[in-house]
């Protein structure tokens, strides 16, 4: 029988007779010359993972070898993870003789390798960059490979740009799979022992796990489209209702029921109409903890008892003390709801919220009212200086205005105890509290007495306009209504100097804040002056009912008592 060599490549295989090529060897008997890429020992990955390689059977032959037949097939080696851009590819070459076991071949060699797609139509990686064009993706250089003479091994590093013509390390690229066309990857080998010419090992070997983890497609069981990239955006439908508390916004976020148009600019300032509702933030901002406008689309009036004056407003509902009637409405603010009526003293006049009850001064009693905010049940009733006008809450006390005592009565709210009654000027009136001191309007004084509200201490007296009456604080600066000046003295809450004096309607008396402008009835007139916090400008003129007087912010709505029609407006 004609000796042949049991080759790795295939020339043609049909399913008529196979041909192959056919050396004579020089030793002293005819072999047939076999290349089997054996399985070596795992290797360790310098990541630290221990990776198997799979066995493969050894090169083909049709010749009895050994007694038995062997497969017509060859298979290279298996492939490796040995860092993060080499792969260990691992492989034994042995002489297969026709009628006997087989012996080591210790020979070199010359080896080509290529990674494609598993459907052949695409080549990833080769090793010197060349043939990556068309099939069969064969490079133009080989790697020299040595044999270990004893046991036949070699070893090679895919990937490793040390070695002769391995000039392309193994990138993670080489391994990305597309959503919704993953196509495996393959190794492709040639193999020259530096007589026959180079031969092509089929069929190609295919790479599993271990060389993808040079490009984790998962995390935690999840595909990688299931995760952000750094830069990404969101709609508004990824967003679901009700996850986000309100604190957790930007003070620039609109809320619901503002009627605000767009956002002007890139600080996200809001605007109605062409004009800036708010200028830039404010840093110090307390006196709320949400920002944005009062200025909405809603006009609603409600009917309230007689001669409205003061407002609070207690979390859920707006209560109004009506000063002819010795009652105080409560309307519910989401729908203007009449919830109670609850009476108390003669001429019922300023009002403020303590977190449980509501006090009410009544003017012509002498005395406050102090009244359950759930339900309107009478807790106490205090005896305070002559004719009680405004009240103002620091957190532990309760402080009220004596028109006529020239006095602050300042009340433990726990349990109503007086506190100590520091003199201020002639008139007190409005009062209102900047976090440190309590700031009180003196209406015959055309002054404003600055309490610390520790111990009482007179901190300063600034002078403001004719008959000064309601105030509000901005976070920054206090606003005081001048009744008889149509102005508003603004004062820097830290050292009380006058900042600026804008001019607003005529017999001006309840101002409150809304987180951007400051409101300020115009008791003269049915009207209120809407002013820019940040420089006094004026934003816009809103229509109430006759005689506005008290005002209060509900954290959307703006709530004006019309002293002189028995209503509420709310806008």
């Amino acid at each position: 029988m004609k000796p042949f060599l049991c080759s790795a490549h295939v020339v043609e295989e049909k399913k008529r007779e196979t041909h192959r090529f056919v050396i004579e060897l020089t030793w002293n008997r005819r072999v047939a010359l076999t290349l089997a890429l054996a399985v070596a020992l795992p290797l360790l990955a310098i990541t630290g993972l221990l990776t198997a390689l799979a066995a493969h059977p050894t090169l083909v032959s049709d010749a009895n070898v050994g007694g038995g037949p062997l497969p017509d097939r060859a298979f290279p080696a298996t492939v490796a993870i040995s860092g993060p851009t080499t792969l260990a590819y691992q492989g034994r070459l042995f002489l297969a003789h026709v009628n006997q076991g087989n012996n080591i071949w210790n020979g070199a060699g010359q080896i080509k390798f290529a990674i494609i797609s598993a459907d052949h139509q695409t080549a990833y990686w080769t090793n010197d960059g060349t043939g990556m064009g068309q099939q069969p993706f064969q490079p133009a250089s080989s790697v020299p490979v040595t044999v270990n003479v004893a046991t036949g091994v070699f070893n090679v590093l895919l990937g490793d740009t040390t070695l002769t013509h391995m000039t392309q390390p193994i990138t993670s690229g080489v391994f990305v799979q597309s959503i919704g066309f993953q196509v495996g990857r393959v190794l492709r080998v040639w193999f020259d022992d530096g007589t026959h010419g180079l031969q092509l090992l089929v069929p190609d070997v295919p790479l599993t796990a271990v060389p993808y983890a040079l490009y984790a497609q998962t995390l935690n069981g999840l595909d990688a489209s299931a995760f952000a990239p750094i830069a990404h955006t969101h709609s508004g439908a990824d967003i679901t209702s009700g996850t986000l508390a309100d604190a957790r916004l930007s003070p620039n976020v609109v809320l619901a029921g503002q009627g605000v148009s767009r956002l002007s600019n890139d600080a996200g300032y809001l605007t109605q109409g062409g004009a800036n509702l708010h200028p830039g933030p404010n840093p110090q901002q307390i006196a709320l903890l949400k920002w944005y406008t009062a200025l909405s689309t809603t006009q609603s009036s409600y009917a309230v008892g007689s001669g409205p004056t003061l407002i609070a407003f207690d979390g859920a509902n707006m209560w109004m003390a009506n000063n002819f009637s010795g009652t105080v409405s409560v309307l519910r603010v989401s729908d203007g709801f009449h919830v109670m009526t609850p009476t108390v003293g003669a001429g019922p006049y300023g009002i403020a919220f303590d977190g449980s009850n509501m006090w009410v001064t009544n003017f012509n009693a002498n005395t406050v009212s102090v009244l359950r905010a759930s339900d309107g049940f009478h807790v106490m009733t205090l005896t305070v200086g002559a004719n009680p006008q405004g009240l103002a809450f620091d957190g532990t006390n309760m402080w009220v205005t004596n028109l006529y005592s020239n006095t602050v009565s300042v009340l433990r709210a726990s349990d109503g105890v007086q506190v100590m009654t520091p003199t201020v000027g002639t008139g007190p009136n409005g009062i209102a509290f900047d976090g440190a001191n309590m700031w009180v309007t003196n209406r015959y004084d055309n002054s404003v007495s600055v309490l610390r509200v520790t111990d009482g201490f007179h901190v300063t007296t600034p002078t403001v306009g004719a008959l000064p009456q309601g105030l509000a604080f901005d976070g920054t600066n206090m606003w005081v209504a001048n009744n008889n000046a149509t102005t508003v003295s603004v004062l820097r809450a830290s050292d009380g100097a006058h900042v600026m004096t804008p001019t607003v309607g005529s017999f001006a008396q309840g101002v409150a804040f809304d987180g951007a402008n400051m409101w300020v009835a115009n008791a003269g007139g049915a009207t209120i002056s809407v002013l820019r916090a940040s420089g006094g400008s004026l934003v816009k003129t809103v229509l109430v009912g006759s005689g506005a007087f008290g005002i209060a912010f509900d954290g959307a709505f703006m709530w004006v008592t019309n002293q002189y029609d028995n209503s509420v407006s709310k806008r």
